[in-house]
C-alpha cells in the first residue's frame, strides 16, 4: 500500500512540475513577445517620435524585457541542472540580483512619469503643460536609472552562495528589503504615484472649461 502511495505521489508530482513548466514558460514568453511588439511599434511608428509617453514605454519594455529574459534563463537552468544558476558562480548571483533590481526600479519609474506626463501635458496650468517635453523625459530617466543603479549596489555586495542558494543573507540587508524595497519602493510608492496623478488627470478632464 505503502508502496502505491508513493508511486501516485511521484506521478502526481511529475505531473504538477510538467504543467509548472508549461505555465511558467507560456508565461514568460508571452512577456517577451508582447514586450519586444511594444518596443518595436513605439520605434517603427513615426507618430511615436519625439513623444516623452512613447519614450517611457519603450524604456519599461526594454526593462521588462531584459528582467524577462533573466528570469526564463534561471528557470531554464533550474529545470536542466536541478539547482540554481546563482549558486554556480558568486560573479553571476551579484549581477543576477543588481540586474533584477536596477530592471524593477527603471519599469516602475517608467510608467509613474508616462502617468506624470499625462497629468502635466492635461493641466489647465500653462507652467505645468511646459514640462510635459521630450527633455524632462531623457533627464527623469536618466536620474531614475541613477537611482536603480544605487540601489542595487547593496543587493551586488550582500548577495552570496549559501547551499544551493544564491541571495542575500545579511540581517541589515533582508530587513531592508522585506519592510522598505519590496512594500514600499517597488510596491505601494508605484501605486499611489499613478493612482493620484490618474485620479488628478480625470479630475481635470471631467472640470476643464471646455468639457462643460
Amino acid at each position: 500500500m505503502m508502496t502505491m502511495n508513493t508511486a501516485t505521489a511521484l506521478n502526481i508530482l511529475q505531473l504538477t512540475q510538467k504543467y509548472s513548466l508549461y505555465f511558467t514558460t507560456g508565461i514568460l514568453v508571452l512577456g517577451i513577445i508582447s514586450n519586444t511588439i511594444n518596443i518595436l511599434v513605439f520605434t517603427s511608428f513615426k507618430a511615436f517620435r519625439n513623444n516623452q509617453c512613447a519614450l517611457y514605454l519603450i524604456v519599461e519594455a526594454l526593462a521588462n524585457l531584459f528582467q524577462l529574459t533573466i528570469y526564463f534563463f534561471i528557470y531554464l537552468f533550474v529545470l536542466t541542472h536541478g539547482q540554481d544558476s546563482g549558486a554556480s558562480s558568486i560573479i553571476w548571483c551579484k549581477l543576477r540580483a543588481s540586474f533584477i533590481v536596477i530592471c524593477t526600479l527603471v519599469a516602475f519609474s517608467s510608467i509613474c512619469f508616462c502617468t506624470i506626463d499625462q497629468y502635466l501635458s492635461t493641466s489647465h496650468r500653462y507652467f505645468f503643460r511646459q514640462l510635459s517635453t521630450i527633455k524632462l523625459a531623457y533627464i527623469l530617466l536618466t536620474a531614475a536609472f541613477v537611482f536603480a543603479l544605487l540601489q542595487s549596489i547593496p543587493f551586488a555586495v550582500f548577495s552570496e552562495i549559501q547551499g544551493s542558494f544564491c541571495t542575500v543573507f545579511n540581517p541589515f540587508m533582508t530587513a531592508y528589503i522585506s519592510s522598505f524595497y519590496y512594500p514600499i519602493l517597488s510596491g505601494l510608492l508605484p501605486v499611489m504615484i499613478t493612482s493620484k496623478c490618474s485620479t488628478n488627470r480625470s479630475w481635470t478632464s471631467t472640470n476643464s472649461p471646455s468639457s462643460s
